[in-house]
């Protein structure tokens, strides 16, 4: 076989040329794996082979170690750990001997495949000498190509192992403290202001860069720390751009990694430097200059929120201290603008209002006297648009953070000047002042609800002007500040009146034109329109329901246009702005209920917008309760279809959630569909390929058919409960405890209380016995969450205590010794006691139902 041959043919222009010799590779790949990575080796360290080939063989073995499957991983670990070991190292040698290279490509490519084999070999110690190995070549008077090329090797072999690390956790410990004191020591040499050449230098800044995660034994030692400030340092003034670049990334990576050990004279030296960069380096180096400032505040903004729950570390406060710096530092940024930037644009000026909005909520108060002279001097500036434009932005930047009484004052001078520039020739102006009304309207909607009478007045008509004719980013940021505006007076819902109604019909009128606009679906503005819509439909008060009951026909006509294209991707908005309608029209929405369902029906047949569609019947079904069993003969296969897709998670979800609205609605005339339904439900839940999200909606829908159909539901009561019992079994091991395994935990446990709570309603009073056999895994369960005091969360502790007096309730007329018993555990009172102390009325009253349905036994 030549292999050179066969690498330059899988390289042809040729389809037939190049996927035969494909093929051929992948031959000797299944048939003799060995051969193929050592055959292969060769050609890489070869330096009488064609450039192209050997690259290519390089990446093909690189590619063979390459997995994001733990499973199929550990298959190629075990294949390769197998070969003869004189092929192992073999193989090995030809890499590291290929790093020293003359050619840039080749010794890039053979660093790439040397990372890649050390993330299956580090973590068993099968390559127990890889690093000293690599050490050697940097530092034995090696070539400058030998050394940057291991030191790019270093970089490749910590940035793999983290990304593996990502999908199994335990793997961050492959690299051991040892071997990363090896790789710093290296990393170090090649950073120094005596490195004379630039691509060494780039390839160990690159290398500290995704070395910085395993160097925490390194930074807690002060010389050491000391040392690799210098280095970085030395490096952010580099005449090289790239290795500019990459010492402020060390830095910003330095600040998440090792904040506490930025003391205040490293950041007083570290506030000069960024400074100079933003001031006068490439815009690149500039970025990451105002990105290191970003990411002290966010690192501020951090400890604060934990600092309110622990009081451990006090940060330093690096932002309040260098403000009176960095605000005007930053307000200059602000008007180096691009003429024609837009929301894909990231610039100095737009990196720097990131950075003071992160200010403004890490200092709070203090930053408004700090930003405000600027805004003053400059928003009334209509000679040059970026000094306006930069004075908006600033403004808008500081909106969250600063207590509301501190910025109501500002608010109320400066709307007017905020609204007349929505009518600035300037795009950008107009395009910041859009911008900054909706966060104005998000929030610090309470001035405006303070005074609904002095301000829609001015804001609806302003907001409204430009829908018409502005462009589409400026319109989606409008729609944004419509919909803000709206939800703030949501609570008005039920009211006879609001302050939104006398502006209802015009702000729906424009909008549907606006959804209809040639370039709505440039910069999401159609969507942004229907969500306004939606918003403001939701919070439309009871003097406006004929206005919402004229909007149905309205929708349903542009329902039935979008399916008549089939390109047409409004389908989905629609279906939702319908579900909104049919929501808060409720038993109204019966004389449309015919014509909404054939629609929805002919969405179905689409496949595509699934989801919205039945949640848009779900609200029907709510609305029609009994009414919809006319419906269900042609409803049930789309059901059962979506029931059964369980490979577009949201779409199953929707479909449990409508099974829940159908179990509300139609009560027991769910019956005859119930066998069906449960059967779906019971495969999806063991069905390990279904998101875990989906399982604990079904385990309450497990209590919502139980409590529809009453006693007809103890046929089911075994596997039902049996499935609880499995959930209910799931306990992780604290290794794998964290923030999102305790919410799921904690949503899991919630429902399966939820279910047991429906067979107990729907079963007693007459069949209640048959789920005795079955409390004393409730009340496990129970104990389990009284135990757990750490990561219950108040929804299930109130679920919790809820079922216990549910069976109180229930077994009141047959309760026996033992069912006494369970029911009064040394557990119990605990559990009840901090429900009856909950910050929450609602567990509070769960805890005062309890606790008297155990006096009554």
């Amino acid at each position: 076989m030549d292999i050179t041959q066969i690498l330059a043919n899988a390289q042809n222009p040729n389809d037939e040329i190049r996927k035969n010799c494909e093929a051929q590779l992948e031959q000797l790949k299944v048939s003799n794996p060995s051969l193929f990575l050592v055959t292969l080796a060769r050609e890489l360290a070869n330096n009488e082979r064609p450039q192209n080939t050997r690259i290519l063989a390089g990446l093909i073995v690189k590619n063979f170690f390459n997995s994001r499957d733990l499973g199929v991983l550990a298959q190629i670990a075990n294949a390769w750990h197998s070969f003869d070991p004189a092929v192992v190292a073999e193989v090995r040698q030809a890499l590291l001997t290929t790093l020293s290279s003359p050619i840039h490509a080749v010794r890039h490519t053979a660093a790439q495949a040397v990372a890649q084999i050390a993330s299956v070999d580090l973590p068993g110690k099968h390559w127990p000498d890889l690093i000293q190995n690599l050490l050697t070549l940097v530092t034995q008077n090696a070539s400058a190509e030998t050394r940057e090329a291991t030191l790019e090797c270093f970089g490749f072999i910590c940035s793999t192992i983290t990304d593996l690390a990502e999908i199994n956790p335990a793997l961050q410990n492959s690299i051991s403290e040892g071997e990363s004191d090896l790789m710093l020591t290296a990393i170090v040499q090649g950073m120094r202001q005596e490195e004379q050449n630039n691509e060494v230098k780039f390839a160990a800044s690159t290398a500290l860069l995704n070395a910085l995660e395993y160097s925490s034994k390194n930074f807690k030692a002060e010389n050491e720390r000391m040392m690799i400030f210098k280095v970085v340092s030395e490096a952010a003034v580099c005449n090289d751009v790239r290795v500019r670049e990459v010492a402020f990334q060390c830095l910003v990576k330095i600040a998440v990694e090792y904040y506490e050990f930025l003391s205040p004279s490293i950041m007083q030296y570290l506030l000069q430097l960024s400074f100079d960069v933003i001031k006068k380096d490439d815009e690149k180096v500039a970025l990451q200059g105002l990105e290191f400032w970003c990411t002290i505040a966010e690192q501020e903004i951090d400890l604060r929120d934990a600092e309110a729950e622990a009081g451990d570390f006090t940060g330093y406060e690096f932002s309040l201290k260098f403000l009176q710096f960095l605000v005007p530092m930053l307000c200059e940024c602000l008007v180096r603008q691009e003429e024609h930037q837009d929301e894909d644009t990231w610039n100095v000026a737009m990196a720097a209002g990131t950075c003071l909005g992160l200010l403004s909520q890490a200092v709070g108060n203090p930053i408004v006297g700090q930003v405000l002279p600027f805004v003053n001097a400059q928003s009334q500036n209509n000679e040059n648009w970026r000094f306006k434009e930069a004075a908006i932005l600033a403004f808008g930047s500081i909106l969250d953070g600063p207590e509301e009484k501190v910025l109501a004052p500002i608010i109320e001078s400066g709307l007017m000047t905020i609204l007349n520039s929505l009518q600035h020739p300037h795009s950008l102006v107009k395009d910041t002042a859009s911008w900054t009304i909706g966060r104005i309207c998000d929030l610090h909607a309470d001035i405006i609800q303070g005074n609904p009478e002095r301000y829609l007045d001015v804001l609806i008509p302003a907001l409204l002007a430009p829908l018409a004719k502005d462009s589409a980013h400026i319109c989606a940021n409008i729609c944004w500040a419509i919909h803000n505006l709206a939800q703030a007076f949501e609570d008005f819902s039920e009211a006879g009146s609001g302050p939104m109604s006398k502006f209802f019909q015009v702000i729906v009128h424009t909008l549907l034109q606006v959804v209809d606009r040639p370039d709505s679906d440039e910069n999401n503005l159609r969507i942004a329109a229907y969500t306004a819509l939606n918003m403001c439909i939701q919070q439309a008060a009871k003097d406006n329901m004929k206005l919402l009951e004229a909007l149905v026909p309205v929708f349903i006509d542009k329902l039935r246009a979008s399916l008549a294209d089939p390109n047409s991707t409004v389908k989905g908005l629609i279906c939702s702005s319908l579900q909104i309608l049919t929501q808060r029209l409720d038993r109204a929405i019966a004389n449309y209920s015919d014509a909404l369902m054939t629609l929805y029906f002919v969405v179905f047949n689409t496949n595509r917008f699934t989801e919205e569609a039945l949640l848009a019947c779900g609200a029907l079904i709510s609305s029609l309760k009994q009414q919809f069993v006319n419906y269900m003969p042609s409803f049930k296969p789309y059901l059962i279809a979506a029931l059964q897709n369980t490979q577009e998670t949201q779409t199953c979800s929707a479909a449990v959630g409508v099974v829940g609205d159908l179990a509300r609605g139609l009560e027991d005339k769910l019956a005859p569909y119930a066998d069906e339904i449960m059967h779906i439900l019971h495969a999806n839940l063991g069905n390990d390929k279904l998101s875990r999200a989906v399982k604990p909606l079904i385990l309450t829908c497990f209590g919502d058919i139980a409590m529809a159909i009453g006693v007809e539901f103890e046929k089911y009561l075994s596997f039902a409960c049996n499935m609880c019992v499995q959930a209910a079994a799931i306990i992780p091991p604290p290794e794998q405890m964290n923030d999102d395994v305790i919410d799921y935990l904690n949503q899991l446990r919630e429902s399966i209380f939820d279910a047991y709570t429906g067979m107990i309603h729907g079963l007693k009073p007459t069949r209640i016995a048959a789920f005795q056999p079955y409390v004393e895994n409730v009340m496990r369960l129970v104990e389990l969450v009284a135990m757990d005091v750490e990561n219950r969360s108040d929804d299930l502790l109130r679920s919790s205590v809820g079922v216990i007096g549910d069976l109180a309730s229930a077994f009141k007329p047959v309760l026996g010794p033992v069912l006494k018993q369970a029911l009064m555990l040394q557990f119990v009172p605990g559990l009840i006691s901090a429900a009856e102390n909950s910050k929450k009325g609602s567990t509070r009253a769960v805890a005062k139902y309890t606790v008297n349905e155990l006096r009554l036994l």
